[in-house]
């Protein structure tokens, strides 16, 4: 096994792709990505909203429509988060992809995040798909769609 598959989960070889004179490895978009799931765990939420160009889009269902910015998905998240009373508690990924188009890549995963809404402890299971585009050397996010696979509303965590 690889570092790659010991380390983040990843099923299949190193892979390398040459884009013109740029060289970009699949390990690049998934160190990018697992800092996303690593802020986001922490309830770091400015670190994680920081991972995200400024221009980037949201997709998800707990919205009827697009967010078109990070600043409006921002602001929209703190709404959420504080009239309901939800806290972080930690965030996983597994079932890892990275499919490198260029100077953009596609990254796939099913995150599991725990939050608590007062007392109560909960686990979402959703579908991510988040869109990176190279931007000044690195890897930067700029669409996320996520969708709901299940809830275990009232368990607790193990």
């Amino acid at each position: 096994m690889s570092w790659i598959s010991d380390h983040l989960g990843v099923r299949g070889p190193r892979r390398t792709v040459t884009t013109g004179a740029l060289i970009v490895s699949t390990p690049q978009v998934l160190t990018a990505a697992e800092a996303i799931v690593a802020r986001l765990g922490a309830g770091d939420i400015e670190a994680y909203f920081e991972c995200f160009a400024s221009d980037a889009t949201f997709a998800h269902y707990a919205h009827s429509d697009q967010v078109l910015s990070r600043s409006q998905f921002l602001l929209r998240w703190r709404e959420s988060m504080e009239a309901e009373g939800v806290r972080m508690l930690s965030a996983r990924s597994s079932d890892r992809r990275a499919h490198i188009h260029g100077d953009f890549s596609v990254f796939s995963h099913l995150l599991r995040r725990e939050i608590a809404r007062g007392e109560q402890r909960e686990t979402l299971t959703e579908r991510e798909s988040i869109v990176f585009a190279r931007r000044g050397g690195r890897w930067m996010a700029v669409h996320s769609h996520v969708s709901p696979v299940h809830s275990t509303a009232g368990r607790s965590a193990r």
